[in-house]
């Protein structure tokens, strides 16, 4: 792509709903920078080919020394994404309104969006940083390495977009490690990144869970203050004698806190591996096998990428869940054997696990020209040519699964425009907390 002139950037400054203010936060080495250069080859500031290796962002000469970011350095990206907008029709009458049937296809609009990217420190030392980026953004991108897991900084930075109020989307990086280094299976695979999610929701359930104790402690020291000044007002002889401070009231509501969490079919976690350039979220499958499937709305099928779910052998185009397996095939470790797998490994690991054996590890030329015409990868007569199976491999990957189109979207679908955000986040910027009375 063409680098974009600094007018369309300004222009776009005045729509204030098609701005995304975003933070690339994670660990020391969990690959920040090497997204952040993907992302920016969208605007041909870098070519793709250099991502990871340029870190355009690390503009001091110690940073690219050291080879770790010391400083945020921010950005302004444009980017153009293509949506379907329902088309309304004049001649639906009010039954078909409230059945919700749509008489026309829904097109396709372009809109232009303008990405204000921060790439912060994932170094503990510099945590004053990553304290600036996430207030300064409104969204952000929280990646974890899918083999270290959990660090120490993964908690610092979910916290700090916790106190922030800042809406957040899980990148699980480094899948390709999984293959190449730790020679997973995609049913082992699944597995491990299954507890990964779990870790990183534990994390944030703590918060949930620290905010709720927080609030009920307010509201029992408020109730007590008040009977305190009740008692003080009354005319008793003996006032500290029969103060009693009342604990009665101490408990935690019951409080809905799904929208907490990480949950692939939300589509509010990535796939990645921003080392080869590539990227996925469950709904681009589902809109990939749907149809295949005769399933029809890409919708109905994401519900069942994650999770125990299966297809019917004697009936593919019938999914069941692990009970419904066990009930009518008399298998009652349907996870355990190697016939049944799970959805997300049949129509995603299974997908990218064979594209990275036959590059990789068989390198045969016939197998290798199949997945890319399956895939519908486009790639040039040049590119195909090389002798480097590992360069050959990221080529492929990054034409059949961008990385920076698939966190620009989903920066796009998920994340909140400042004008929407600032309604949560102004009492956290301007008070210090939001749940603070002047």
């Amino acid at each position: 792509m063409a680098t974009v002139p600094i007018t369309k950037i300004s222009k776009l400054q005045e729509n204030t709903e098609n701005i995304r203010n975003v933070c690339v936060l994670a660990h020391v080495d969990h690959g920040k920078t090497t997204l952040t250069d993907s992302l920016l080859s969208t605007n041909g500031i870098i070519s793709s080919r250099l991502a990871g290796k340029v870190r355009y962002l690390d503009s001091r000469k110690d940073e690219q020394e050291r080879g770790i970011t010391m400083e945020s350095s921010g950005i302004s990206l444009y980017y153009k994404a293509s949506k379907k907008v329902p088309k309304p029709s004049a001649n639906l009458t009010n039954d078909q309104k409230s059945e919700n049937i749509t008489p026309q296809t829904e097109p396709l609009v372009e809109s232009e969006y303008l990405i204000n990217l921060i790439d912060s420190p994932g170094h503990i030392d510099f945590g004053s940083e990553v304290s600036s980026a996430a207030r300064l953004s409104d969204g952000a991108l929280v990646l974890v390495d899918v083999v270290e897991g959990v660090c120490t900084q993964t908690i610092n930075v979910l916290r700090q977009a916790w106190i922030e109020k800042v809406s957040s989307i899980l990148v699980i990086n480094k899948i390709d490690r999984l293959i190449s280094h730790l020679k997973m299976t995609p049913n082992e695979a699944y597995i491990h990144i299954q507890h990964l999610i779990q870790q990183v929701n534990a994390v944030l359930a703590g918060f949930w869970e620290s905010d709720r104790i927080e609030e009920s402690d307010k509201r029992v020291f408020e109730n007590n203050n008040d009977a305190s000044a009740d008692f003080d007002n009354s005319n008793t002889s003996n006032k500290f004698g029969n103060l009693k401070i009342s604990t009665e009231n101490w408990h935690l509501e019951e409080k809905d806190d799904s929208h907490i969490y990480y949950s692939p079919e939300k589509s509010n976690v990535i796939f990645a591996s921003a080392y080869d350039g590539w990227a996925f979220r469950l709904n681009e499958f589902a809109a990939l096998f749907a149809e295949k499937m005769g399933i029809g709305s890409p919708d109905k099928l994401l519900n069942f990428l994650w999770g125990d779910y299966y297809i019917d052998p004697k009936n593919r185009k019938r999914i069941l869940t692990k009970k419904q397996m066990a009930k009518l095939y008399g298998d009652s470790s349907v996870s355990n054997n190697s016939n049944y797998q799970p959805l997300f490994v049949q129509l995603c690991l299974n997908s990218i696990w064979k594209v990275y054996e036959t590059v990789i590890e068989s390198n045969d030329q016939d197998k290798i020209d199949k997945i890319i015409q399956t895939i519908g990868a486009k790639i040039s007569t040049f590119d195909r040519k090389t002798k480097d199976s590992k360069q050959l491999l990221t080529i492929i990957m990054r034409s059949w699964l961008p990385i920076a189109h698939t966190s620009l979207l989903a920066i796009i679908d998920l994340l909140p425009s400042p004008k929407v955000a600032q309604k949560l986040r102004v009492p956290v910027l301007l008070k210090g907390k939001s749940n603070y009375n002047s």
